[in-house]
């Protein structure tokens, strides 16, 4: 077989030349290969035709790597023009990598979580629809107020990246104290006359005992501690006040020191930094254990957070924004959402006014659960069940409520549970608590996603009216999907490359084909049936798998049988007296158990013979047909 360009020009047209890379790719990902390592195929990581086609990410947005943690996509692929790694996708670890894609307008999409992301126009995002069904979005299609998917589950750690001090493997309490530093602590890098340390301060009234029991841990880990207490005059009490706006102030200061260069040094080595250059989390913190991550988590919030009221409202002062941020990013590892604030206007060290800026918890039950406080008197007080504040987008609500209402024991249930279900589809407020409990009280299967992921939605969206370098992410598995800022999208190696490949290459070739069998091949085979007959290849506007499933699920509820399911999906149907033709349509279902008799749908629906003379089953399946039997016994 020889292949000719389509324009007959003798020279590899751009169609040809996009296929042909495109196919190489899907044959590197299949062997886990980078371009690199394919003789003769380097160019593929400069960025080819397919790669213009890729949905991109700013170089600031930050995708989680095993063995590396959090990291910004810029900065992990460095001054090479692609990187592999194995990347987290909101579910799982997936081998992947990331590349350069070249430049295009950036687009900055806002959560009410208070994330932000950097992307093309063309990146795609995981949302629910207006009907209520999972499906991608483009950002240029994206409009505030959509519902984007975060994952809910929490990123599995890796125990092999727990750090060692002198042979020594991090205690869960150490991990803790770490996080406390963040909070109330102070790191000091070794000056010209003095080693380095680490301060950790203390309430001197309500944390006395944290104090105490931080001196044993640290100690115990083999740590030279100074435990002391340095009390105030009445002279230095009022001087604190007037300057930094305090009601009150500590008849005393109570303090761990750990003095130790050795271990501030080999903090600093970790990730952390000397305080005077501003703290951080380190990178490697996000990949570590789920244990870990909450052991550090419930120092730093021990440190710095509170309860805000008794109803699990939990509130965390930060003002450096990008600590703040990645504060919020180790959360999200958790599955826990957070609600950006700011807080009282009030004097800081320099005597100027600024917002104490907060963080607060969203998902609070969450953080009790796997976070929470050390001190007794941050513990809740309220039931969990009260502590529910994400609320389900309507289309979500008549997802899942509708099919309850069509329900054959809805109208089994109470007046006012009935009223209740009614009121919340007619635009009543709800939980994601609620809408389950509705759901498994009238038998209707819940979503997939409720336990997998949250619906957040968008606040803003900003054309920053500017160009940059573009990176995307290449995932090899069959999901193509990744995390990023902990935000569900859409990876470069599934269903654009289909719809590009489809638009610019196929149609032309099959087109191309078509009237080569019809014009030159069917004469010389089939003379006879040239002018009856004529060849078209068809199934170019195949669904995808997901999408083919996403539409049986809408389909089927509206005019479908079970049998029109199997052979939409080219499996054996079933007979009739299995109910193979029994119609789908939930609602349609409740007319037939209204107004037929058992043994009328036996007979009609499942071909059973004379079913609707059989006095057995001579009876509806319906509430006020056994009143009305009794009424007139």
């Amino acid at each position: 077989i020889t292949w000719q360009p389509i324009d007959n020009s003798g020279s590899r047209d751009m169609e040809f030349q996009y296929l042909s890379d495109m196919n190489t790719r899907e044959i590197m990902t299949a062997f886990m290969m980078g371009p690199d390592e394919l003789p003769g195929y380097s160019y593929l990581s400069r960025g080819t035709a397919s790669q213009a086609l890729s949905e991109c990410i700013a170089s600031d947005c930050r995708i989680l790597i095993k063995d590396g943690g959090l990291v910004e996509a810029g900065k992990y692929v460095g001054q090479g023009q692609e990187r592999l790694g194995v990347i987290w996708s909101g579910k799982d670890w997936v081998n992947g990598r990331v590349f350069k894609s070249g430049t295009k307008s950036l687009i900055e999409t806002e959560l009410d979580c208070g994330v932000k992301l950097h992307t093309s126009p063309d990146h795609r995002f995981r949302i629910v629809d207006d009907n209520g069904d999972l499906g991608w979005k483009h950002q240029s299609e994206l409009k505030v107020d959509d519902r984007v998917l975060i994952s809910k589950k929490p990123v599995t750690g890796d125990d092999e990246l727990v750090p060692s001090y002198k042979e020594q493997k991090l205690p869960l309490a150490i991990m803790e104290i770490l996080g406390w530093s963040i909070g109330d602590g102070t790191l000091v890098d070794s000056r010209e006359r003095s080693g380095a340390q680490l301060q950790l301060f203390y309430h001197s009234e309500f944390e006395r005992d944290v104090w105490a029991d931080h001196e044993k841990v640290l100690k115990e880990f083999g740590l030279e501690v100074s435990h002391k207490e340095k009390f105030r005059t009445d002279e230095q009490i009022e001087r604190i006040k007037k300057s930094r706006g305090f009601k009150t102030a500590a008849r005393s200061v109570i303090k761990n020191t750990v003095y130790n260069t050795d271990f501030c040094r080999w903090m600093i080595e970790m990730g952390f930094n000397p305080s005077a250059k501003g703290k951080v989390i380190p990178a490697i913190i996000h990949s570590m254990p789920e244990t870990y991550r909450r052991a550090f988590l419930k120092g730093l919030f021990s440190a710095d957070g509170g309860k805000v009221n008794d109803t699990g409202s939990v509130a965390l002062t930060i003002q450096k924004d990008d600590l703040r941020d990645q504060i919020r990013q180790l959360l999200l590892g958790l599955g826990i959402r957070t609600l950006g604030c700011k807080g009282l206007l009030r004097r800081t060290f320099g005597n100027e006014k600024k917002f104490s800026n907060k963080l607060f918890i969203k998902d609070r039950a969450v953080f009790w659960d796997l976070v929470g406080f050390c001190q007794p008197h941050k513990q809740p007080i309220k039931q969990v069940e009260q502590w529910s504040i994400d609320r389900p987008p309507l289309s979500v609500v008549k997802k899942c409520l509708l099919p309850c209402v069509s329900s054959v024991v809805f109208d089994s249930f109470t007046k006012s549970f009935k009223d209740g279900v009614k009121r919340t589809l007619g635009g009543g407020s709800c939980s994601y608590q609620y809408l389950e409990k509705v759901m498994t009280r009238c038998g209707v299967e819940i979503p997939e996603w409720f336990n997998d992921f949250y619906l957040e939605p968008i606040k803003n969206i900003a054309d920053l009216q500017q160009k940059v370098e573009m990176y995307d992410v290449e995932m090899y598995d069959d999901v193509h999907a990744f995390s990023v800022e902990g935000v569900i999208t859409h990876n470069s190696n599934s269903e654009y490359k289909l719809e590009a490949a489809r638009d610019v290459g196929i149609r032309p070739l099959l087109a191309h084909f078509e009237d080569f069998i019809n014009s030159d091949l069917l004469p010389l085979v089939a003379p006879d049936l040239v002018g009856l007959v004529s060849v078209s290849l068809v199934g170019l506007e195949a669904s995808t798998p997901e999408k083919e499933a996403s539409d049986l699920t809408s389909q089927s509820q509206v005019y479908m049988t079970y049998n029109d399911i199997m052979q939409r999906v080219e499996k054996d149907t079933f007979d009739k007296d299995l109910f193979g033709e029994f119609p789908l349509n939930p609602q349609y279902q409740q007319v037939l158990d209204k107004y037929l008799t058992v043994g009328q749908i036996l007979a009609r629906f499942g071909g059973i013979k004379d079913a609707d003379k059989d006095p057995k089953w001579d009876y509806c399946r319906d509430p006020f047909f056994f009143q009305q039997q009794q009424l007139m016994m």
